[in-house]
């Protein structure tokens, strides 16, 4: 499953090529905290974002929304627009490792003792209900057979969100272990029934 819509602009990658800032590496723990952009590349397209012009991400300062002074990482805009006909009613991405991987390679081995995730958020009409998710990535080959890697947890909080840029935590399962992690961090939106145009802003989007 690739992504079907990029508009990236200060960070150009190729659809069909690697891209994350890292990949995974068997020999490497990352270490808490970390910046999601850092790690794990917004590859995952799904529900309408499989379909093509309907996700559309920009990764620039100035698509963004004002940053706070202490934000990190990387800051995104998405623009979900739901198709006329089609709609299964939601869309979002998956920031996989490596680029594109629903489980047909292994992900990133993360130190024990992680919490949650910590990130900034906001909508551009102020109707948005946003989903955030850890983990919970796993898929199936062509042959409906499913791969050999899945992420063994997951962990989600739905927000509504407003114009302003808000702080928003999604807790982790005490006690889980991350040896192998596919989806380090995920959104989804529901579509609005009248189909208008919705946009979620991210920034700051952390482990710790």
């Amino acid at each position: 499953m690739l992504p079907r819509s990029f508009l990236v602009l200060a960070w150009v990658c190729p659809l069909l090529a690697a891209c994350s800032v890292s990949e995974p590496d068997a020999d490497r723990t990352l270490k808490l905290p970390f910046w999601v952009s850092d790690e794990f590349t917004p590859s995952g397209y799904m529900g309408d974002g499989s379909q093509d012009n309907v996700i559309t991400m920009h990764v620039d300062d100035a698509s963004c929304h004002v940053r706070p002074a202490d934000a990190r990482g990387s800051c995104f805009r998405f623009d979900y627009r739901a198709p006329a006909t089609g709609s299964v009613g939601w869309g979002g991405v998956y920031f996989q490792a490596p680029p594109n991987n629903w489980g047909n390679l292994p992900g990133k081995r993360i130190a024990p003792g992680a919490k949650q995730i910590r990130l900034k958020a906001a909508g551009v009409t102020g109707t948005e209900l946003a989903t955030f998710r850890v983990g919970g990535l796993s898929g199936m080959d062509d042959s409906g057979a499913p791969y050999p890697n899945a992420d063994s947890f997951q962990a989600e909080q739905s927000f509504a969100l407003t114009t302003d840029l808000a702080e928003y935590v999604v807790p982790l399962p005490t006690g889980q272990t991350y040896d192998r992690v596919l989806g380090g961090f995920a959104w989804t939106l529901l579509a609005p029934a009248d189909q208008a145009p919705i946009a979620l802003y991210l920034d700051d989007v952390h482990w710790e």
